[in-house]
């Protein structure tokens, strides 16, 4: 039995969404719980990204900045601790880049299928 050959037509290809690790559900979740909360960001910020450098942590939470708490940094050859702190450095950026997409993703703009139609047939006539 032959397989019946199917030929790609345009709208095939201008309807074609790309997989994203984050689905339409993961969005409309950060979306929901983010949007118009950056008292929530500023909290996780907090949990996740605790830091010696932040002005408003008490002097009794200096040990939560776990990359800086119980380290004999004395005790830690330079060559050692210099890849333990470009270690923190990736780390913090990383979490901070997570963050910044949270962000991002709770304050875009929601566009509605009308208007994703529209904008569409304007991009297509070009």
């Amino acid at each position: 039995m032959e397989q019946e050959k199917k030929r790609v037509t345009l709208s095939d290809i201008l309807n074609y969404e790309a997989d994203t690790y984050l689905n339409a559900n993961d969005i409309e979740l950060i979306r929901s719980t983010f949007k118009d909360n950056p008292r929530l960001l500023r909290v996780l910020r907090k949990i996740l990204l605790p830091s010696i450098g932040d002005p408003e942590m008490p002097m009794e939470e200096l040990g939560s900045d776990a990359w800086m708490a119980m380290r004999e940094w004395d005790q830690i050859p330079a060559d050692e601790a210099k890849i333990m702190m470009v270690s923190r450095q990736d780390a913090l950026k990383f979490i901070a880049g997570g963050l910044i997409k949270i962000k991002i993703i709770a304050n875009q703009a929601v566009e509605s299928p009308e208007a994703k139609k529209l904008r569409m047939l304007k991009d297509s006539s070009k």
